[in-house]
């Protein structure tokens, strides 16, 4: 009989436990997806409010501009915090993040001159999608 209490105990106890995790998982990934979301409407916010950052950012690898760097910076720090995160997001949603970083890789030469520049301050994703 203590043995049969002793058994149902565990079962209940692990029943809860895996519920508890399960939980907890999806409150971390609804978290990161908050605050990416978040990051994405002040990255937009900033380059609407300085225009200027943008063209900076397009400006060939072999341009020196501080606004291109200032501005590279923080999509090379949003980018890597994105990526660092990876297996916190499903695959369909990280194959649209990838895309979105490719994308602004061409887009942005000033990005990809920073990484190149500073592989050490990120981390193995982002470096990957920087040749």
């Amino acid at each position: 009989m203590y043995a049969f209490l002793t058994l149902a105990t565990i079962i209940v106890t692990a029943f809860f436990l895996h519920r508890a995790s399960t939980d907890q998982a999806n409150a971390l990934r609804i978290s990161a997806i908050e605050s990416v979301s978040q990051e994405v409407l002040k990255l937009g916010r900033w380059f609407a409010d300085n225009p200027h950052l943008r063209v900076a950012l397009a400006l060939p690898e072999a341009t020196d501009t501080a606004d291109g760097e200032a501005a590279a910076v923080v999509y090379a720090d949003f980018f890597d915090h994105v990526l660092f995160q990876e297996d916190v997001y499903n695959q369909v949603y990280m194959k649209a993040w990838r895309s979105y970083f490719e994308d602004r890789l061409r887009m942005y030469p000033q990005i990809g001159k920073f990484i190149k520049a500073h592989r050490s301050w990120y981390g193995p994703k982002l470096n990957a999608l920087v040749p």
